[in-house]
């Protein structure tokens, strides 16, 4: 278990995607993040509570709310906290009905018969982790959900919304997971907990589960690449009890491994937000650096590249960037990106013919510096219809930057 002072922090995905939202959508944060807006939900939600459930009182079930006061005091959370049971429903599970100044946990099936004291302190935790993700810096992630929230279902969204409000809702449940691990100090009984919850059994071995998840995950990997969750609010119970075990064991690592665990590999008509502005910025430098050739200010070249970003004849001629930092990042990227990359180099490189073949001898020779040769080579063949022998040709010219070099 981490030997954690404070509650886990929150996972870096959050704290990027409120800044991109708080930057890009600038009114739109300032309507979701005022109180008057969300009011009336919260009424409505308050409202649920007392048709739909069985709201548990402190007299009747004092153990129960001294081991939840306990949880919260261990999340430094210092707000009433109303625990309630759902009316009509066989099914386990909990879940935090969120009010900004109180606790509210709502519980259904027989969690209470099933769980032991330790489990319910992960579970207890891990909802109220919720909250801890609703209220930290001044309620930006929870502004930055209902932003996005609101936004998918208006009709200029794009679907890079919706895997971004996906995403957020994946990475909450594994930062909760930890937050329920730091409440129960114990990685063997927060795993149970969670098989207990999702699959309805009572008799589960953390380690047999554990050995199962693993091979589940090795089972997940296509062409070398980890395929991620397929889920829309939760992982999978494999992700999360992997997730935690790697939390667990190595803190500084765990936060690394979860881009494989919960994304995997995006394509193109995958991307969030954030994969978005991270394929637009290399975008800008690969092209930067690729009209570092000769033709640098050449007009024809220019314009085309405004056609990808309408500042970028500023941008060119200022330093570019290293181009050993774009041949990193491209390399490790997936391969239907390394094919879009591809088709941004062919494009410069045929845009003018003044120019001949010069443009497309180095980009030959770039797309393999990116380790890009068997994509490139595709695209040569199908937009160009050039052979093999065409192809090598290029391929054996000398590259005009390498012999400056």
């Amino acid at each position: 278990m981490p030997a954690e002072i404070a509650p886990p922090s929150s996972l870096p995905y959050h704290q990027k995607l409120s800044t991109l939202l708080e930057e890009n959508e600038v009114e739109l944060w300032n309507w979701f993040s005022g109180d008057t807006f969300t009011s009336e939900a919260y009424e409505a939600q308050r409202l649920y509570l007392l048709k739909n459930s069985y709201r548990l009182e402190d007299e009747s079930h004092a153990k129960l709310y001294k081991q939840a006061r306990q949880v919260a005091a261990r999340l430094g959370i210092e707000l009433p906290v109303t625990l309630y049971q759902a009316m009509n429903s066989d099914l386990r599970n909990a879940g935090l009905i969120f009010q900004p100044d109180e606790v509210h946990i709502l519980f259904s099936g027989d969690l209470f018969s099933t769980l032991s004291e330790t489990e319910l302190d992960f579970i207890l935790g891990h909802e109220m982790a919720h909250h801890l993700h609703n209220t930290r810096q001044n309620s930006r992630y929870g502004t930055a959900d209902r932003l996005l929230d609101w936004i998918c279902g208006e009709p200029g969204s794009v679907a890079a919304h919706s895997h971004s409000f996906r995403l957020s809702r994946l990475y909450q449940e594994i930062f909760s997971d930890r937050v329920g691990l730091y409440a129960s100090q114990n990685l063997e009984a927060s795993i149970c907990a969670l098989v207990r919850v999702t699959s309805g059994l009572v008799d589960v071995s953390a380690k047999a589960y554990l050995k199962q998840a693993d091979e589940a995950l090795a089972a997940s990997v296509k062409d070398g690449v980890q395929l991620g969750s397929e889920s829309w609010s939760h992982p999978e119970t494999f992700i999360r009890a992997r997730a935690l075990a790697d939390w667990d064991t190595d803190p500084d690592t765990a936060t690394e491994k979860l881009i494989a665990l919960v994304e995997g590999s995006q394509t193109l008509e995958q991307l969030d937000l954030l994969g978005q502005k991270k394929l637009s910025e290399l975008t800008q430098n690969l092209i930067s650096v690729f009209l570092q050739y000769p033709w640098r200010d050449k007009e024809t070249l220019v314009a085309h590249a405004q056609g990808f970003f309408v500042d970028i004849e500023g941008i060119i001629k200022k330093p570019t960037p290293p181009e050993s930092e774009v041949i990193k990042a491209v390399k490790m990227l997936p391969k239907s990106m390394k094919e879009f990359f591809a088709y941004v180099l062919l494009d410069f490189a045929t845009v003018d013919s003044d120019l001949e073949d010069r443009p497309l001898i180095e980009a030959t020779h770039f797309a393999d510096r990116l380790d890009m040769t068997d994509i490139f080579n595709a695209a040569l063949k199908q937009d160009l219809k050039l052979s093999k022998n065409n192809i090598s040709t290029l391929r054996k010219t000398d590259s005009f930057l390498e012999a400056a070099e």
